[in-house]
């Protein structure tokens, strides 16, 4: 048998809309908040109203809150979003001296999936690579070779030296200021020794 919620007392409606209203005013007013942003805050506030008195609620209601949003499949980014506004309401409410508490505090964020990278296939890279290497021109020459040692290596852009060795593995010193020894291909290898190139004048480094 559903549970029915029982009604809430007029009176606790008519504080919190008040609450509700003061909240949106000062965001208008002090922060300059535009139409849409404060419809929007509105609905997300209105929206967890319908699950719990907003000047009353606890901690645990509002975890109750996004634990039923993250149930119903509701996107991170969205559940992120309603807490936010839960957070800039209840941040009021307790400056203002409404609530003696802020039951946002310490509840993290919904953290979102970050979509897997997307990689090229062997047949899209080797397709870049012959691309690359027919332009003959210094730039051109430049272009091929960072293309080989980004990929021979396993590097990143800011990694690309500007004078390569010409023999692996060779040292690269990343922001965590560990040193790195990278083995590049022999494909990599070939186009070092073959075109030495300095990375910022695009001349041949070396006879």
């Amino acid at each position: 048998m559903a549970k029915v919620r029982a009604p809430r007392p007029q009176g606790a409606i008519n504080q919190s809309a008040y609450l509700i209203e003061s909240f949106l005013d000062m965001m208008g007013a002090e922060r300059g908040a535009g139409i849409n942003t404060l419809a929007a805050y509105r609905r997300d506030i209105l929206d967890f109203a319908g699950h719990a008195d907003p000047a009353k609620a606890s901690r645990e209601e509002v975890r109750a809150f996004l634990a039923g949003l993250s149930s119903s499949g509701m996107a991170a980014s969205t559940q992120a979003r309603k807490l936010s506004a839960l957070r800039q309401f209840y941040g009021f409410l307790y400056t203002e001296g409404f609530r003696g508490d802020d039951p946002t505090q310490t509840i993290a964020a919904p953290q979102a999936r970050r979509p897997l990278p997307k990689i090229l296939s062997g047949e899209d890279l080797e397709a870049m690579l012959q691309m690359a290497a027919q332009d003959t021109s210094p730039e051109g020459l430049r272009l091929s070779l960072i293309v080989e040692m980004l990929y021979g290596g396993g590097l990143r852009v800011s990694e690309a030296k500007p004078e390569p060795p010409k023999r692996a593995p060779y040292p690269v010193r990343r922001r965590s200021a560990k040193r790195w020894q990278v083995a590049s291909a022999s494909r990599c290898l070939d186009a070092m020794r073959r075109r030495p190139l300095d990375f910022r004048t695009f001349q041949r480094v070396g006879p």
